[in-house]
């Protein structure tokens, strides 16, 4: 179970960062989407960008992986919630799977954490 969970930890980070990058560098399809869909100005979707990549160095780090995982569970919601305000379900559905992963991981780390500190009482 430990390396699934290594191997998700991976995914999440990498899906965390290609989503900042295209957000921050204000990739063409990324734009029109989030500006035709929501009417979200440039600035807001970089800083949208900004905290998936913040959420992706949480998400690396062991001892902050909690935090990481929610923080882009969050931002994974809000772009599901807005593929769904475009009328792509399919696509929408198929996008809670990473915030499924993100659950598991923190799922994962708080069990682990109380085994941890269940075993050093004892």
């Amino acid at each position: 179970m430990k390396n699934v969970n290594k191997v998700f930890v991976v995914l999440l980070v990498s899906l965390a960062l290609f989503s900042a990058a295209a957000k921050i560098f204000q990739f063409s399809e990324e734009m029109a989407f989030f500006q035709g869909v929501l009417g979200y100005s440039t600035t807001v979707i970089v800083a949208f960008g900004v905290v998936q990549l913040l959420s992706a160095a949480l998400l690396a780090v062991a001892r902050t992986r909690v935090i990481g995982a929610g923080l882009l569970a969050f931002t994974l919601l809000v772009s599901t919630a807005v593929l769904f305000k475009s009328g792509d379900v399919q696509f929408a559905l198929f996008s809670m799977l990473p915030v499924l992963l993100a659950g598991f991981v923190i799922y994962y780390h708080l069990k682990h954490a109380a085994a941890e500190s269940g075993a050093r009482q004892t």
